[in-house]
């Protein structure tokens, strides 16, 4: 719904004095060391202070579902017809 969750970039925004690599600066370090108690997800953020484990599991399952390069189908089936030929 593009909400955030960092103050620096809600509560704090002053773009007369950021600039785009102080944004971006800002992005990385919530990437590096994330702040689950103002997590804009709290169940994520929940399960990250309770469960790194479950945690660690749970994103991988959506990295799997959203951020993964689907299979080109239509090349699978290309490279089984060129096996086929061959034998």
């Amino acid at each position: 719904n593009g909400e955030i969750c960092v103050n620096a970039l809600k509560k704090d925004w002053d773009p007369a004095n950021w600039s785009i690599g102080h944004i971006f600066q800002v992005i990385r370090c919530l990437l590096i060391e994330p702040f689950p108690e103002s997590a804009l997800n709290e169940q994520a953020g929940k399960m990250l202070m309770e469960s790194y484990e479950d945690f660690a599991r749970y994103a991988r399952m959506f990295t799997e579902i959203h951020a993964l390069k689907p299979v080109d189908l239509n090349q699978t089936a290309k490279g089984d017809d060129d096996q086929d030929q061959a034998e």
